[in-house]
């Protein structure tokens, strides 16, 4: 039944350079190997549409393949023995290798196959030169080369292979493709390391065809039956697979409506996963069932964890509810863009999903804001996604300057791109969210802070020593000069009208702040901070924005009363233990107050996981990712000592607010 196939391995001289066990591109996968394999399998599906069809249909099932039937498709024993004998003390390659000994040792061997439709299969040619050309090419024999053509498809690395043999517990995949003239090409591919039998070494790949491993069978009769396709589109058996791991099917499935929601309502894509059919017509259904809640809560690693329910919402609704607003421009450099915004007050930390043409979300990202806004960024012209696509990475979940280079020098436009795309969101949002806050209030400076020396500790003790007047100023009856006219404070205070002021944020009654400043403050004290209280709101859909709840921390005037802070904040190593000392002053008690960190960079702030948050009586805060909790401040003097999981000093920033 192998129809003449057998594996070749190239011999190699003793001289020869040796490839190790570790793979990087398969090792760049290993985190969420079957989101990754369905973000992968989606994309370069949806890449290869077929002219006359407007539905790419994708169905992935498990199966078994008798061993006996396929004697020299499972003849890899002495193969797999190389390579342990070649590396007998590396771990990595017992750790890789061992296991597939027990696996060639069963009866029959699990796979997963993949299977597109509507598509147009892949080509495979020689050139004049003999040199072979084609995307067949590309994705069996080839690394970090790609021949796609579309502005839309992804895969401009050529690293998206890699998805396939990280599940693969023989590192062994099968390619079965039709293209549209009906021609077909059919070859298996193993991806192990150099390896030693007898006195001779071999090459890491190996190939499964009838030519030798010079190149794929394209003779209909030298394609084992079970492997040939009888319509355009391409099959891929990934080899060694567990068939009955649950949580693989879970994982696909809420990946697909992770990654692929948009291509899906808007009918271009359908996937079946195992029996479980998600398309425009089951959607619902099926989202219902893997994200029943209405919000996204998501924090740490939010990329692979996030709810897709809240962003569906706004993509399907967009303008039928004044929760629901979607904004449109064309920009000079992306051409046509649009930002979907999906208003909830519920929403505990704005979120934005950003995509290109091709549907599918390359990455996501917590903002600053706390607006309450699920956001949906996708960039429809053809001149946008070529640029973006060359911004992406090679697993497609990042868009990043270092991406696009040219001698090692990022490219202008692409920079030039992203600034694009950061201006348009926060106007877009300031835009509606202007017209949703009249009588705003502006506070002036947000909470940043440079790790210090112990010095600081005495002297924020010799701070807290004054008196709350000296500390944050004398309310007067003057306006500041800033637009929103928000009154001063005596030099104390916030500020001068004759100074120029830090960056501001603006807190709604609500608390959502609206803009903030991308700038650490130096050395010294900071201004101090007022946080609004937040009353708690709960809405149906659809949301009315402006139907605002009053606060119950009012003064006799009807006016929120601020919760002002100043700050200051040290690293202390302690019997290797880096703790982070935030020490606050705060003019009247509060509960319930939220912070959220950042460790400040050289031009950005990204994200960390806090271990503990501890107050000085010894009271123990609630810390998620990146957030601290239901934290209860004293009027006067607090310190909360800070551990990070990684037990790594950082330079943190951080915003607030009171619940």
């Amino acid at each position: 039944m192998d129809a003449n196939c057998k594996w070749t391995f190239a011999e190699l001289s003793a001289s020869h350079f040796h490839n190790g066990p570790q793979d990087a591109m398969i090792e760049a996968f290993k985190g969420s190997p079957y989101a990754a394999l369905i973000r992968e399998a989606c994309q370069n599906s949806c890449d290869a549409l077929a002219k006359d069809h407007s539905r790419v249909r994708l169905s992935i099932t498990f199966g078994l393949l008798n061993k006996n039937s396929y004697p020299e498709l499972f003849n890899l024993s002495s193969h797999i023995q190389g390579c342990l004998t070649l590396y007998p003390d590396d771990q990595n390659t017992t750790k890789v290798f061992k296991p597939m000994v027990n696996i060639l040792n069963q009866a029959s061997i699990p796979y997963l196959k993949v299977s597109d439709y509507n598509t147009t299969g892949m080509t495979f040619s020689k050139d004049l030169d003999g040199k072979p050309r084609g995307s067949f090419y590309a994705f069996v024999r080839s690394g970090g080369h790609s021949e796609k053509t579309s502005n839309t498809a992804g895969g401009s690395f050529g690293f998206g292979k890699a998805a396939y043999f990280q599940i693969s517990g023989l590192r062994s995949i099968i390619v079965s493709t039709q293209n549209e003239l009906g021609n077909n090409f059919f070859e298996g591919i193993s991806s192990f390391c150099t390896h030693q039998i007898g006195t001779s070494y071999y090459d890491g790949h190996g190939f499964y065809d009838s030519t030798g491993g010079v190149e794929p069978n394209s003779n209909i009769e030298n394609i084992p039956i079970a492997f040939r396709r009888d319509e355009p589109g391409t099959d891929f058996y990934i080899l060694g697979t567990n068939r009955y791991t649950f949580q693989a099917k879970e994982d696909m499935v809420q990946a697909a409506l992770r990654y692929f929601w948009a291509a899906i309502l808007d009918g271009s894509l359908e996937i079946e996963i195992d029996s479980i059919k998600i398309s425009k017509e089951t959607f619902g259904d099926i989202l219902n069932k893997y994200f029943p809640e209405d919000n996204d809560d998501a924090i740490g690693n939010h990329f692979y964890k996030y709810n897709p329910r809240p962003y569906t919402e706004v993509y399907r609704l967009a303008g039928t509810a004044e929760n629901f607003q979607l904004i449109e421009k064309d920009l000079p450099l992306l051409g046509k863009v649009k930002l979907y915004v999906n208003i909830d007050p519920s929403c505990n930390r704005d979120k934005i999903l950003y995509m290109r043409k091709n549907k599918m979300v390359i990455q996501s990202e917590m903002l600053r804001n706390h607006y309450g806004a699920y956001c949906v960024f996708i960039c429809e012209s053809e001149r946008g996604n070529e640029l973006l696509r060359k911004l992406e990475n090679a697993s497609h979940d990042k868009w990043d300057k270092s991406n696009y280079t040219v001698n090692n020098i990022p490219v202008e436009d692409g920079k030039e791109a992203l600034k694009e795309i950061e201006s348009f969101v926060q106007d877009s949002l300031r835009s509606i969210f202007d017209r949703e806050t009249n009588g705003t209030i502006e506070v002036e400076g947000l909470s940043q802070y440079l790790a210090s020396s112990e010095a600081l500790l005495d002297e924020f003790d010799a701070l807290s020593s004054n008196s709350s007047d000296q500390l944050f100023g004398i309310p007067t009856e003057q306006q500041s000069t800033n637009e929103t006219g928000s009154k001063t404070t005596t030099a104390g205070g916030i500020i001068d009208n004759k100074q120029t002021p830090p960056p501001s944020i603006v807190v709604t009654s609500e608390g959502d702040v609206s803009s903030y400043p991308s700038e650490k403050i130096g050395d010294g004290p900071h201004p101090p901070v007022k946080i609004q209280s937040k009353a708690p709101i709960k809405e149906p859909k659809p949301k009315k924005p402006k139907n605002k709840k009053k606060s119950s921390l009012t003064d006799k005037d009807g006016n929120v009363e601020s919760l002002m802070l100043r700050s200051r904040m040290i690293a202390q190593l302690s019997n290797g233990v880096w703790w982070h000392h935030l020490m606050l002053y705060s003019n009247r008690e509060a509960t319930k107050v939220r912070l959220y960190l950042k460790a400040s960079g050289e031009d950005t702030a990204t994200s960390i996981s806090i271990a503990e948050a501890i107050s000085q009586d010894g009271t123990v805060f609630k810390a998620a990712g990146d957030i601290i909790s239901d934290i209860q401040l004293n009027k006067g003097k607090n310190i909360i000592r800070i551990r990070m999981e990684d037990n790594m000093k950082y330079t943190l920033i951080f915003e607030g607010y009171e619940a």
